[in-house]
């Protein structure tokens, strides 16, 4: 195999797994009326 065929395979198939299935968001946590703060965890952030 050539490493021009095998770019071209592993392009088509990042591609075809990207297009596959669209993104669905988590449902937001709700609050306790008691909450004075809330943490932010930015390590979960994918930058959107």
């Amino acid at each position: 195999m050539k490493r021009r065929d095998f770019l071209k395979g592993a392009l088509a198939g990042g591609a075809l797994l990207a297009s596959g299935s669209p993104a669905q968001a988590r449902p937001n946590k709700t609050m306790p009326p008691e909450a004075v703060g809330l943490l932010y965890d930015s390590t979960l952030c994918i930058g959107c």
